[in-house]
């Protein structure tokens, strides 16, 4: 799986959605995801993001550090560190408690990398593509819903519509995370995986 091949979009805004694994792109609701920006003057919080990039020959999971220095500043990427395996979910098309399993071991990356004490606010999310996308809906919905099954039982905060498939219009060329502060969007936190990945063996 290619970083140049796949964008992953996560648009982290206050709306609401089935608690429900879905096949369909979804937005994540804001105030639930992370913790509040109401902080100190000149007070500096390290929080973290973990999201899956399920693509077709692979699932790579991501996790993200993010830091808010001020109350009134928004937080911004610090570091980004990854994991990936093979095949990719789409293989277990057959056998979703497999695919269930991968999501899992990949898990263990995420529990290393983050602190024991922030696991109940760090959102986990997973974004699937093509591979997915290309399997009868109820396959793929099988899929989706062991993954969903998988982060219920994780320790990690699993918001609603957390676990979905892109539609395809928001593959492409890979960027660094975000805050977008344009006038049509304004505050909305995006997170698109970066080039400049740095893949960990040890944490497996």
């Amino acid at each position: 799986m290619k970083p140049t091949v796949l964008l992953l979009l996560l648009v982290l805004l206050a709306v609401s959605g089935p608690s429900r694994a879905q096949v369909r792109s979804s937005h994540l609701d804001l105030p639930r995801i992370l913790p509040s920006l109401s902080r100190p003057a000149n007070h500096s919080r390290i929080f973290y993001a973990v999201m899956f990039d399920a693509g077709s020959t692979g699932t790579r999971i991501h996790v993200y550090t993010f830091i808010q220095n001020g109350s009134e500043k928004l937080p911004v990427l610090d570091n980004e560190m990854f994991h990936s395996t093979k095949p990719g979910l789409s293989a277990y098309a057959d056998s979703p408690e497999t695919a269930g399993e991968t999501v899992r071991r990949l898990l263990k990356v995420a529990k290393k990398a983050v602190p024991r004490l922030d696991w109940k606010r760090t959102p986990l999310v997973l974004m699937a593509t093509a591979g997915l996308r290309l399997l009868p809906v109820e396959k793929a919905q099988a899929l989706l819903d062991q993954v969903q099954h998988v982060f219920d039982e994780s320790p990690f905060l699993v918001p609603d519509n957390s676990v979905s498939i892109m539609d395809g219009t928001n593959e492409g060329d890979v960027c660094p995370p975000s805050i977008n502060t344009s006038v049509t969007y304004p505050g909305r936190l995006v997170f698109l995986p970066n080039q400049a990945f740095q893949q960990n063996d040890s944490l497996l």
